[in-house]
């Protein structure tokens, strides 16, 4: 009698799959809701800099990318924008920016970083930069999270893919990452990204010739090119003896000719991630110091 009342008492499966469900359905209210509010905060907006001037006409014509003054990526950053080109163009940029604040968040969270670490980045003046120039560095900013915290060899495929729309940030991470993978792992790991290359090549021609070389010119540089290529050589080398492949994503910073005041925000993400907390307050105290005085 008394382990009948007992087992009364536990939970059954059709009551563990109702908790579970009931679970689902708070987490999917509370995400629309969070989704919501920074989609209100952020159509408040009346310009989305290189999104309206770029990316929202580059997903109009996937077909012919370069035929869009300013892009500069790899014509399948195209495909990635069509979806969006469906909305009217301030709509579909306040869902782009929208995506890219949950999406931080997501990444920030899978590489553990202190709930310190991600409101401090939100509110940095990069991040602020990033969100009202209309930028597209989220995309490589989740296929590092998908390299790193993902062991299923297709994501990581398609992390490099991510990845890959810009090179130029977080590019030795991935190098890191990939030269300490079982050999086989390597193959499937890379196989995504020359398959679309391949496919690239046979529907848009050599398109990095199509690429405007005018276009490349940039007034503002955040990189600290060349004075900053010792350090990034000494990060990249340490990363791969240590396989440290955030270390060896950071060290890229230091070794490309230019980086935007945009793009600063994705090195935050991951600075911010694993930083002490020391290193996170000065950083973010160095950074509004420097906007509000020099800019």
């Amino acid at each position: 009698m008394i382990q009948k009342r007992f087992q009364a008492l536990l939970p059954t499966a059709t009551n563990r799959s109702s908790i579970k469900w009931r679970r689902y359905l708070l987490n999917g209210l509370l995400s629309a809701v969070v989704f919501g509010f920074f989609f209100y905060v952020i159509y408040q907006l009346p310009y989305y800099g290189d999104w309206d001037l770029v990316y929202y006409n580059v997903g109009k014509q996937p077909l012919d990318p370069y035929g869009v003054p300013g892009f500069l990526n790899p014509p399948w950053m195209a495909w990635i924008l069509a979806p969006f080109s469906l909305f009217p163009p301030h709509l579909s940029g306040a869902i782009w920016m929208t995506l890219a604040i949950i999406l931080t968040v997501w990444c920030m969270h899978r590489l553990e970083a202190s709930m310190l670490g991600i409101i401090l980045c939100l509110l940095s003046p990069p991040f602020l930069r990033y969100i009202t120039s209309g930028q597209i560095g989220i995309v490589p900013l989740l296929g590092f999270v998908f390299l790193l915290t993902i062991d299923k060899i297709p994501v990581k495929g398609l992390g490099i893919l991510l990845m890959s729309v810009k090179p130029q940030v977080f590019g030795l991470g991935a190098v890191t990452h990939w030269l300490h993978q079982k050999r086989e792992d390597k193959v499937k790991t890379a196989l995504p990204f020359f398959i679309i290359l391949l496919l690239s090549f046979l529907i848009y021609g050599v398109w990095p010739l199509q690429i405007n070389p005018n276009d490349l010119y940039q007034t503002v540089d955040m990189s600290p090119w060349p004075y900053g290529i010792p350090i990034g050589l000494l990060l990249f080398g340490w990363a791969i003896w240590k396989n440290q492949p955030l270390i060896g994503g950071l060290a890229t910073f230091f070794l490309v000719p230019y980086v935007s005041p945009s793009s600063v925000f994705i090195y935050l993400a991951v600075l911010f991630s694993k930083a002490p907390k020391w290193l996170i307050v000065s950083t973010y105290v160095f950074l509004w110091a420097f906007t509000l005085l020099f800019t």
